[in-house]
């Protein structure tokens, strides 16, 4: 059963940097297969030009994706910006809040519904942060 889930992107502060739905597959999930599905929705939107033309999220262009790209960000690698963002999470670049509960592993299962929290919480700028 694929549901839909507002997710946000804060700072340490508590300030809102941005808001925005993602559809994942079941209300059983993973951290990773949370950060994998934002990802691949933000590329597709980004490659869709649906975006604005800087990016402000979790997805971190490489140095050559920007530089063969400039803001269109074309021919960015999905896998590539999914690896990028489970190590920044898996090294504390951001905290997974899930309904106010900080989430610390990437694989343990947990529940979410269409009513459910979920904030990205940055620890330090990110590209456009």
């Amino acid at each position: 059963m694929s549901i839909t889930v507002k997710m946000s992107d804060g700072t340490l502060s508590g300030s809102i940097v941005q808001r925005l739905s993602i559809n994942i597959p079941s209300d059983t999930t993973t951290a990773r297969q949370l950060i994998e599905q934002r990802i691949t929705q933000e590329v597709t939107l980004f490659k869709s030009g649906k975006k604005q033309s800087h990016f402000n999220g979790v997805m971190i262009p490489t140095p050559k994706e920007m530089e063969l790209n400039s803001h269109q960000y074309a021919n960015i690698d999905v896998q590539v910006q999914c690896q990028q963002a489970i190590h920044a999470f898996s090294h504390n670049g951001f905290f997974l809040l899930v309904d106010d509960h900080q989430i610390t592993e990437l694989d343990t299962e947990f529940q979410v519904s269409s009513l459910s929290t979920i904030q990205f919480i940055k620890l330090v700028p990110l590209v456009g942060g």
